[in-house]
């Protein structure tokens, strides 16, 4: 078939020219050398139309029955047709189309596409040269951003602003990305990490065939970055402050490396023509978690705890506590901020507690037994009469008396009160002495047993249970989860994981129950695998099974029985263990018995024996000496771990504690009719449940089926092996991180309540004493002092706001009762002077930034609000001296920048300003009346100061004597006041000093006289204040 791309045209062209017949054979010829045709005796080849369209493209007849066009999008024509065909054509002048013709009009066909192509190309790679540029410049897309230590040529460490965009890392002086380094292009990098001695988390970036990695323009269009310490061209040393930093760091990465979101932006921009780039910078939006979602978080965040961090999950905890407490007190937007906002409704932290006390029964045969009373023995039979010898009891309803009141799955983590034996198994040198280590662990998770005979609750399908158990040695935690993953066959999966003590264990028990007749067995077939993260140790550990005897005639016995085995394929070391029944004229020592030994290879190490419920001795082969592997002595029983559950109203609908709770409390009341009907309305609830979901497998939450070994492992291992970042959650689940980091903050911090709207009465008056008793606490402090919990920011401030309103503190000198008296008496000696004669004198010190503190203001619904300048140097400020005397003012005269003022320089000042400028002009009956003010200032009051003002002729009565701790008393305060008012309207800043000295003139220059003649004639007021108040503080 000869297919060629015509365009509508050419196609007109083509079906329209007539050439001669005489040349038509002769260049007829030619086209078929040209193209290699094969004979036109050959049949054509049929082409089905439907192969030719795609839904993008119509078909279109040529000739009817003959040839078929295949118009394209972009307007152009796909001719197929059989050679056949177009002899056919041209023989009976349908088409006479000459050869020659045909080659030259395709010839300039395709040379105009190619040009048109090439017009589109430059085009196409202007526009996504654009859109790249557009994305790096838009601050939403952005992958991470944080300070990272990189290493220069010198074999130095800088301190950079790192911003990790799709593609891209872009490198900046400080977080204002005013001041670029340089751009690193990753599609040209390699990610590894390196090992370092020092503290913190190290990685490189690097090109394969060490070529230049870095960027030649930086986004803004720059040629020449920022100065820093030489960089390497081809590659680039990162530390990071923690290693669960760098290993977030490295997982960005990562996702920058392989994201290929940006291009596909400028793809879709490129065919619709409408939508902008930054519009989908990013697929993921913060809306709140589903249900689904909501559950795979929280089945990764169970074992929340980092494997690499140094912090157990009781220090997180306090941690977060100690913060709340800290912010309570302090006056800070921060600590008012209401932590439930943007947060989906359905979100509740995980928080567990300290299981009460636990019963445990006396070792022997006695705590094994149990007599069937009379009332349950028609019940027994019953249930014998419907069973078979070897019959499955999976399937039988068992009646209530014989169960333990909690689930199989919570029975699972009985083995793990003990788990810090294997924290030191992790420790261990040799591999014999680990593994010593792990078989005493083993053998402490059977001497917890209920008293009696009984079994616990068959888990229904999707059941859970999770607990965790406080590390008091290592300061870790371990955690256990298991879920019900399938109930025909009953299969129950589970995992712990302690990684800070690096150690996990996954597995899947089937329960098999066999009817013998007058006993029966509880089969445990399946395996758990022991995981030492550390030495990448695995230990593949089986179960005994339990046996029950004595069902027809007898007394109901329990025991454990069969061969396990504890093996590791790295080390070749293998323990084997057999649980032995008693013989049925056995004696009582023949109770629970076990014997067995440990190997290496077919090397026998040590012999083990004992009983499972008491001591259990190891004899070494070599040396013979025998020691006590494990004694669940009263000593070791207090060294059980305490086992922490989660809170009942925090457990979701199929965990086991809130599943079971109408069964357990009826058992507990001994009431078996209530906890039969509660127990069969579950099973018919499960039975439903079945029938809806019809043939459709059951797709467990928490575990999957691996197809390669049939095991059920966790979905989440590889995520907690690492530990578990929220980035990596994000990705997972496809979400916002923003989303998911704000739902791991909440569950730290702990329960989030629903909010309230409105408080009771007495509340009310619980929040008025307490908030006048603290009038400078948040509102979060007032409320919790209250013990109101629940209720939001928003609300809190409408309640206080009827009640108070927000003052700013007042500021006052600590008056002693020295101080008092002292301005009591200067208040009288001066209660009859005329204020009109002093001249009141004082320094300020005006910042270029305004003064220190929030600049607060009433800022719009949807507005920005305005950035104010933080320097981390170039700041400072004028230092400003002045006077008023009557209604005059003074200067201001401008202190040089960088001179201190002591007894000379301030001397000198007022020698080259005041008396040269001011002083000097006055009539001599001027300077004879005036009285000089200043404070108690050192450079002030000190003699030589005081003696340079006498020789100037400003003595004994001239001279104004000031009491301590006096600034209140002083008018040329409130002028400072009113200058700097002016200055700083507005939340005004300055970029100099010389800026800042011209505002303050103009300033002083605008105070009206009037103000000033107010200020000095307020002192008569001011000097009854102080004595009216005992030498306190006026307020002035």
């Amino acid at each position: 078939i000869c297919v060629i791309i015509l365009n509508d045209q050419y196609c007109n062209t083509l079906i329209q020219s007539k050439p001669n017949p005489a040349e038509k054979m002769k260049e007829e010829s030619v086209f078929y050398q040209k193209f290699s045709l094969c004979p036109m005796v050959t049949p054509p080849l049929k082409v089905d139309p439907h192969l030719l369209s795609d839904g993008d493209n119509e078909i279109y007849p040529l000739s009817p029955g003959k040839n078929t066009l295949l118009k394209r999008k972009d307007g152009s024509f796909a001719v197929e047709m059989g050679l056949k065909c177009w002899a056919n054509v041209v023989g009976a002048g349908k088409m006479c189309i000459s050869p020659t013709l045909f080659l030259r009009s395709l010839g300039q066909h395709l040379f105009a596409l190619l040009q048109v192509q090439k017009k589109n190309y430059r085009q196409e790679k202007k526009r996504a040269a654009k859109e790249l540029f557009r994305a790096l410049k838009d601050p939403s897309v952005v992958i991470m951003s944080d300070w990272l230590k990189i290493r220069g040529t010198l074999k130095s460490w800088t301190k950079l602003w790192c911003v990790l965009k799709p593609g891209v890392l872009l490198i900046y002086k400080s977080p204002k990305v005013d001041h670029w380094v340089g751009t690193i292009l990753l599609s040209t990098c390699k990610l590894i990490e390196r090992p370092s001695k020092k503290d913190g988390f190290c990685f490189k970036l690097y090109h394969p065939l060490d070529q230049s990695i870095w960027a030649v323009k930086g986004p803004k269009g720059e040629n020449v970055g920022s100065i820093t310490q030489p960089l390497p061209s081809s590659h680039l040393i990162f530390r990071a402050v923690s290693e669960l930093d760098g290993r977030c760091w490295m997982d960005a990465l990562e996702l920058a490396l392989s994201c290929s979101s940006l291009y596909k932006l400028t793809s879709k921009a490129g065919r619709d023509g409408e939508q902008s780039s930054s519009s989908a910078s990013s697929n993921l939006h913060p809306s709140p978690l589903t249900e689904h979602e909501l559950a795979q978080l929280k089945a990764i965040l169970v074992m929340e705890t980092d494997r690499y961090s140094d912090k157990s999950e009781v220090e997180v905890h306090e941690e977060s506590d100690n913060v709340a407490n800290e912010n309570g007190h302090r006056l800070s937007e921060e600590s008012d901020m209401d932590q439930s906002d943007d947060l989906s409704p359905a979100l509740k932290a995980t928080s567990y507690v300290e299981q009460s006390q636990e019963e445990i029964v006396e070792a022997g045969e006695a705590a094994q037994t149990e007599a069937v009373s009379e009332e349950n023995k028609g019940l027994m039979w019953t249930l014998l009469k419907q069973l078979r010898p070897g019959m499955d009891l999976s399937k039988v309803v068992l009646p209530t008396f014989i169960l333990e009141p909690r689930s199989f799955l919570d029975k699972l983590s009985d083995n793990y009160y003990h788990a810090n034996l294997l924290s030191e198994a992790v420790k261990e040198k040799d591999a014999y002495s680990r593994l010593k280590k792990i078989l005493r662990w083993y053998m402490s998770g059977f001497y917890k047993k209920p008293k009696g005979l009984k079994k616990p609750y068959n888990p229904v399908l999707g059941e859970t249970f999770r607990c965790c158990w406080h590390h008091p040695e290592t300061n870790s935690c371990t955690f256990y989860i298991a879920e019900q993953v399938s109930h025909h066959p009953p299969i129950s999966a589970f995992y712990v994981c302690n990684k800070k003590d690096g150690f996990c264990i996954n597995g899947s028990i089937l329960a098999k129950s066999k009817f013998y007749g007058n006993s029966l067995s509880a089969i445990l077939d399946g395996k758990a695998k022991l995981v030492f993260l550390t030495r990448d140790e695995e230990y593949v550990i089986t179960m005994p099974y339990a046996n029950c005897k004595g069902i027809l005639y007898g007394t109901m016995t329990l025991e454990l029985g069969g061969k396990i085995a504890i093996s590791c394929v790295k080390t070749k070391c293998v323990a084997e263990l057999e649980f032995k029944l008693k013989p049925f004229l056995g004696t009582m020592g023949q109770v629970n018995q076990i014997s067995g030994k440990i190997c290496h290879g077919e090397e026998v190490l040590a012999t083990v024996d004992g009983h499972w419920d008491r001591e259990v001795y190891l004899t070494e082969c070599i040396s013979g000496q025998r020691e006590v592997l494990w004694n669940p002595s009263p000593e070791m029983r207090k060294q059980r771990l305490k086992r922490r559950v989660v809170q009942l109203e925090q457990q979701g609908q199929f965990e086991s504690e809130r599943l079971w709770r109408h069964v357990t409390s009826a058992i507990l009341r001994q009431d078996q009719n209530r906890a039969t009907q509660e127990k069969f309305l579950l099973e018919e609830a499960q039975r439903k449940e079945a029938r809806e979901r019809g043939g459709r497998l059951w797709c467990p939450r928490l575990f999957t089926l691996d197809s390669i070994t049939n095991e059920w492992v966790y979905k989440y291992t590889e995520y907690l092996a690492e530990g578990c970042s929220t980035l990596k959650i994000a990705k997972l689940l496809k979400r916002d991180h923003q989303t998911i980091k704000r739902f791991i903050q909440n569950s730290q911090q702990g329960h989030v309540e629903k909010p309230r709207c409105k408080i009771t009465a007495h509340e009310l008056r619980k929040v008025k004493r307490a908030a006048a008793k603290m009038p400078l606490a948040t509102s979060l402090a007032i409320f919790q002092s209250c013990n109101i919990t629940g209720v939001p920011k928003s609300t809190r401030c409408a309640i206080l706001s009827d009640m108070a309103k927000v003052r700013k503190a007042e500021r006052r000198p600590p008056l002693k009762k020295t101080h008092k008296l002292k301005r009591q008496d200067w208040a009288k000696k001066y209660l009859k002077t005329d204020f009109s004669k002093v001249l009141w004198t004082d320094e300020m010190r005006v910042s270029i930034d305004g003064p220190d503190g929030w600049a607060r203001g009433w800022i719009g619904k949807g507005q920005r609000a305005p950035v104010r300048l933080r320097r981390q140097q170039g700041g400072g400020g004028v230092l400003v001296w002045a006077g008023i005397i009557k209604d005059d003012l003074v200067g201001p005269f401008r202190v040089e920048d960088g001179v201190k003022l002591n007894s000379q320089t301030y001397c000198q000042f007022l020698e080259d300003t005041f008396f040269k400028q001011w002083y000097r002009k006055k009539s001599a009956s001027f300077k004879k009346n005036m009285v000089f003010m200043q404070d108690n200032a050192p450079s002030h009051a000190s003699k030589y100061s005081t003696a340079w003002l006498a020789r100037k002729g400003i003595k004994e009565e001239k001279l104004m004597t000031w009491p301590p701790c006096s600034p209140d008393l002083n008018p040329i305060d409130n002028l400072w006041s009113i200058i700097k008012c002016e200055i700083y309207k507005e939340g005004k800043q300055y970029t100099s000093l010389n800026i800042v000295w011209e505002a303050v003139v103009a300033a002083a220059r605008n105070v009206d006289g009037e103000q000033i003649k107010t200020l000095t004639e307020s002192m008569d007021g001011r000097l009854l204040s102080v004595l009216a108040k005992k030498g306190g503080y006026i307020g002035r």
